[in-house]
This record gives structure tokens, C-alpha cells and sequence, in this order.
């Protein structure tokens, strides 16, 4: 089945990481969607959602690394490497913060 968007249609099968808290902390068996309105939708208290979006967070984090296990960016006229410093824009391209150059970094 093909990728679709998040509002409830059918994606990308879950990360592992992702059906385990879903299992743990909201009781949800799946993150697949099973075509089944008694078997997609879920009542949830809000500190469960709360509880699940910290460990996901958390677990992106740690899933990161550290900067030297990432490949290093660095600002093309200024050179400056903080993370902090060089912002994500829409487009995928990059604007420093350091000195206002806006780059791709697939092309550095």
C-alpha cells in the first residue's frame, strides 16, 4: 500500500522503538492500521499521550548520537559548526545564525 499522509490514511510501517511504547504505555498492540474503526481508534487519557511523546522524544535523542557519529555541518562563508547556530529552514536548506548565510548542505 502506498505512503499517504498522517491524518489516519495508511504510511510507512511504525519504528520498532515506536510499537514498543505504544504497547507499554498508551495499550495499543499495533501501530499498523487494520482498516477497522474498533481496531484504529483508541481512547487515550492525555497524560498517557504525554507520557509516550516524552519516551519518543527521548528515544529520537538517544537514536541521534553524538556529533562525532553525525556527519559535521558547518556554515560554507563562516564555518560555524554549532548546531544552535544553523537553523532548518522549509526548504531543506540552512540558514546560519552566526553570520546569515543560507546554504544546502548536501552541496558542502
Amino acid at each position: 500500500m502506498p505512503e499517504q499522509s498522517a491524518m489516519g490514511h495508511p504510511g510507512p510501517p511504525a519504528l520498532p522503538e515506536l510499537e514498543s511504547i505504544a504497547k507499554r504505555v498508551l495499550g495499543i498492540p499495533t501501530l499498523e492500521t487494520r482498516s477497522s474503526d474498533s481496531l484504529d481508534f483508541h481512547d487515550v487519557a492525555v497524560w498517557c499521550v504525554r507520557e509516550a511523546l516524552e519516551q519518543a522524544y527521548a528515544a529520537g535523542r538517544a537514536g541521534a548520537g553524538t556529533p562525532s557519529e553525525s556527519p559535521a555541518i558547518a556554515c560554507p562563508r563562516c564555518r560555524e559548526s554549532d548546531h544552535d547556530q544553523l537553523v532548518w529552514d522549509d526548504d531543506e536548506h540552512i540558514t546560519c545564525q552566526s553570520c546569515g548565510a543560507r546554504f544546502d548542505p548536501s552541496q558542502h
